[in-house]
């Protein structure tokens, strides 16, 4: 599989991009939205994980509908990492998990390598 991160932090995004490579996955990421969108037109990836807060002029959530509008990357399913209440966030999984290509959505706190291979 090929994996997209996002994250703000390059401490955090190498971490990712170290764990998912082990385990046999193509990954690539970057810390903010526009970087992501010129990486995912030549990577093609299957799956983007990203905060919802990107450096830039897009969140998380908007990169994901511009690459679902690309027809390059409009396969790529998602996974969003966001600071929501659990009642919020738990609306938002049971909407979103039914509509075009959202996996699931993460608190921080609730984040781990674990919790995003369950999802995919």
């Amino acid at each position: 599989m090929k994996i997209l991160f996002g994250f703000e932090d390059v401490l955090t995004l190498d971490a990712w991009l170290a764990f998912f490579e082990s385990k046999g996955h193509e990954v690539d990421g970057a810390m903010s939205a526009e970087d992501l969108l010129g990486v995912a037109e030549s990577f093609k990836p299957d799956l983007l994980v990203t905060t919802y807060r990107l450096k830039g002029e897009l969140d998380g959530l908007g990169l994901f509908y511009e690459l679902s509008a690309n027809p390059l990357t409009s396969n790529t399913k998602l996974i969003l990492i966001t600071e929501l209440a659990n009642r919020d966030r738990a609306r938002l999984n049971n909407k979103f998990v039914q509509s075009g290509g959202i996996l699931g959505v993460i608190r921080p706190t609730e984040l781990s390598f674990e919790a995003i291979e369950e999802l995919f």
